[in-house]
C-alpha cells in the first residue's frame, strides 16, 4: 500500500508546470515586407469588406509597433544579421530602441467616413446619399499598393480600434489602427487579368432617367467595363473619377437591356473605364451579387462580337 501511495504522489500528486507559451506576434521578416510595400507616407488604395468594386484612397500616416507610434520611415528600420534580427525604433529624438519581437503591429490611417448612393428598399426607385463608416471595429479593410512591373501588393487588415491622437505631429486627429493578417499578403499581376474584347451598343448617363450618350462596350474584366465614347463632349467633360454613372447595355435578342449603376474608375479622351456597383431588377437598383455578375458576363461572352474577338485571339496564338 505504501508503494502504491508513493507512486501516486510521485506521478500524479502534483501536476506538471505548463510549458511557457511561445511569444505571440508578427515575425520580423513579415514586418519587413509591410515596411517595404506599405511605407509611411505612401498614398494607396483600399476596399472595404471584400468589396473589390469599391476602390478608395487612403494614406499610411504611421505604424503602431508594440504601443510605440512612429510617423516617419526614418524612425523605423529592420536590422538583420547572420544570427539576430531586430526592429530599430526612434521613439524620440536621439532615442533608439531595438525590439526583438513585434507583439503588435498596426497601420495608422486617417479615419474618414464617406457617402454612397442608397438605392432604397421599396418598390419605387429611390436615390439618396447615405454616410458609410468603413472603419468600424472588426471590419475588414484590404490595402493594396501598386509596385514595379505591374505587381500589386494586397493585404487584408482588421480595424482594431479608433484612436484620438492627443499629441505629436497629428494631434487632434482621429486615426484607425489596422491590424494586418500576414497570411493574406499576396502579389497579383494586373496584366494577368483576362480582358475579353467585344463591341456592344450602349448608352451612358449621369442620372438613371436622363437621356443617354451613345457609346459601346469594348472589353470587360471582372466587374470592370471599358467604353468607347467621346469623353470631351457634353456632360462627360465634367465627369471625374469616382462619379456615379448609369449604363444601359443593349443586347440583341435579350428581352430587356441591362441597366447598371457604376462609378467612373478611369478616363481618357476616347474611353472610360467603369466599376459596376448595382443592377436594376425587380423595379429598383440593387447591389450586384455573384449571379448578377455571372449573368452579365455570360451574356457578353455569348455575343457574336465577343465570339469573333475570341476566335481572332485564338488564331493569333
Amino acid at each position: 500500500m505504501k508503494r502504491i501511495i508513493n507512486n501516486w504522489l510521485g506521478k500524479g500528486g502534483a501536476a506538471p508546470a505548463p510549458a511557457a507559451a511561445a511569444p505571440a506576434g508578427v515575425p520580423l521578416a513579415t514586418v519587413g515586407e509591410f515596411l517595404r510595400h506599405f511605407p509611411i507616407g505612401a498614398r494607396m488604395h483600399y476596399f472595404p469588406e471584400y468589396q473589390r468594386s469599391v476602390k478608395l484612397d487612403t494614406l499610411v500616416l504611421g505604424y503602431d509597433i508594440n504601443g510605440h507610434h512612429v510617423y516617419s520611415d526614418h524612425a523605423v528600420s529592420l536590422e538583420l544579421d547572420a544570427a539576430t534580427a531586430a526592429l530599430a525604433l526612434r521613439t524620440a529624438p536621439g532615442r533608439l530602441e531595438r525590439i526583438a519581437t513585434a507583439a503588435r503591429f498596426c497601420f495608422l490611417v486617417p479615419f474618414k467616413s464617406r457617402s454612397e448612393m442608397d438605392y432604397g428598399t421599396g418598390q419605387e426607385e429611390s436615390f439618396t446619399e447615405k454616410t458609410v463608416n468603413d472603419f468600424k471595429r472588426g471590419n475588414t479593410i484590404t490595402l493594396f499598393n501598386k509596385g514595379s512591373n505591374g505587381k500589386v501588393a494586397y493585404l487584408d487588415c482588421t480595424v482594431a480600434r479608433l484612436i484620438d491622437l492627443r499629441d505629436g505631429v497629428y494631434a487632434n486627429r482621429r486615426v484607425a489602427a489596422l491590424e494586418p493578417d500576414g497570411g493574406s499578403f499576396q502579389f497579383l499581376d494586373q496584366r494577368q487579368y483576362h480582358r475579353v474584347y467585344t463591341c456592344l451598343p450602349a448608352s451612358l448617363s449621369p442620372e438613371p432617367d436622363a437621356v443617354g450618350t451613345p457609346c459601346s462596350v469594348q472589353d470587360f474584366s471582372d466587374r470592370f467595363l471599358r467604353l468607347e465614347v467621346d469623353a470631351s463632349q457634353g456632360w462627360l467633360t465634367a465627369a471625374r473619377e469616382g462619379d456615379r454613372l448609369f449604363l444601359t447595355i443593349h443586347v440583341p435578342g435579350r428581352p430587356a437591356p441591362f441597366l447598371l449603376a457604376a462609378t467612373l474608375h478611369r478616363r481618357g479622351a476616347a474611353y472610360l473605364v467603369l466599376a459596376l456597383t448595382a443592377i436594376h431588377k425587380d423595379r429598383r437598383f440593387q447591389k450586384m451579387d455573384l449571379l448578377d455578375e455571372l449573368d452579365l458576363k455570360t451574356t457578353l461572352l455569348h455575343h457574336p462580337e465577343t465570339q469573333r474577338s475570341l476566335a481572332e485571339e485564338a488564331a493569333l496564338g
